[in-house]
């Protein structure tokens, strides 16, 4: 038994080599033929998906655009950045989608600046008004106002009397007390009118220079040289009727005839205006002129529905003030720095207002 077993030991010692060179052979036998199959099955799949397995012809290949590329390396230099805009704090920007490209747009553009895609289902950027205060976005932003907050209109950004909203509308700076709108439109009739009894009387007619003639008038017991054109006392001579001898002169839009000689009583109104800009009091009669922050005001007329022409003695521009309403009053008298909005009551402007910058 231990012969036998010595014997098989002593044969596989004396042939170990050659069985592991038989193993070895038959493992790379095995390694080929996978090869070989994983190679027919990659032909087969580049047969059926259509690419072509030799090389392609040499194919002529179009010079570069270097106008393009030069513009896509400026953009690359100065990429698009979306504008931030003002008090946002932490909350994130407003975006639509663009309807082209998918890609974020600022609600205050139109165009899209990814890929120039023009929606003309967008609001114009210059109308939009996000609170419905009376004051576009884009103007609210440019001064660093809230867009989304609608009670910044009644509100005095800089000090100077007015409200945001004041100042928009006659396109001022809300934010520079300087830049302020005109001071008749905070101007208010504070009493009822009081009237003064005036004596009138035409007295002579002088010609010194051949062809131009002036004429006397007592007012307020003081004697006046006038020609046609010229303002006395709230009076302005319109011109001379000779076949009756009498003098025609305009109060406002009120005509009248001075027969010469003859004493004429007339009254004089007497108004008390009201500043809201600093709650200033003071009286004007009719005819006569006034200043506010050194610029000169005439008080023209007392007009049948209680309002006062007033107008610009530089400019002519001509403003409706109208009585004082409670509400002012109150807002005044509780906290100045707030004023009237867009619901709120404003002079008259006849003349145009000076032209937004947009």
């Amino acid at each position: 038994m231990s012969a036998v077993t010595e014997i098989h030991t002593g044969g596989i010692k004396q042939f170990y080599d050659k069985i592991l060179l038989v193993a070895l052979l038959v493992a790379l036998l095995v390694s080929a033929a996978i090869l070989w199959f994983k190679i027919q099955q990659s032909k087969e799949l580049l047969a059926t998906s259509g690419e072509a397995v030799m090389p392609s012809e040499e194919q002529t290949v179009a010079p570069v655009d270097e106008a393009q590329m030069l513009a896509q390396m400026e953009r690359l230099r100065e990429p698009f950045q979306i504008p931030p805009r003002s008090q946002r704090m932490f909350v994130s920007e407003i975006r639509y989608a663009c309807q082209k490209c998918g890609k974020p747009v600022p609600m205050l553009e139109k165009k899209c600046p990814f890929c120039g895609f023009e929606d003309e289902g967008v609001v114009d950027p210059t109308r939009r008004d996000s609170d419905g205060d009376g004051m576009p976005d884009w103007w609210e932003e440019k001064y660093e106002l809230n867009p989304f907050n609608p009670d910044d209109a009644t509100l005095d950004s800089d000090g100077d009397g007015f409200t945001n909203y004041e100042e928009f509308l006659a396109g001022t700076d809300p934010r520079n007390p300087a830049s302020f709108p005109d001071l008749p439109i905070k101007l208010r009739i504070a009493e009822p009118p009081r009237r003064e009894p005036l004596q009138v009387q035409f007295l002579a007619v002088q010609e010194i220079i051949e062809g131009q003639k002036s004429y006397q008038l007592n007012l307020r017991d003081r004697t006046y040289f006038a020609k046609v054109g010229d303002r006395v006392g709230g009076f302005e001579i319109v011109g001379y009727d000779e076949a009756n001898d009498a003098l025609i002169v305009r109060q406002g839009q009120r005509q009248r005839t001075l027969k010469r000689g003859v004493g004429a009583m007339d009254e004089d109104y007497i108004v008390k205006f009201l500043l809201l800009v600093d709650g200033s009091r003071f009286d004007v009669k009719v005819g006569t002129e006034f200043k506010l922050r050194g610029a000169a005001y005439r008080f023209v007329e007392l007009m049948a529905d209680g309002r006062a022409r007033v107008v610009a003695v530089e400019s002519g521009k001509e403003y409706l003030v109208p009585a004082v309403d409670p509400r002012e009053l109150e807002i005044r008298l509780n906290d100045p720095s707030r004023g009237i909005g867009p619901e709120g009551i404003q002079s008259e402007i006849f003349a145009p207002t000076p032209p937004l910058r947009r």
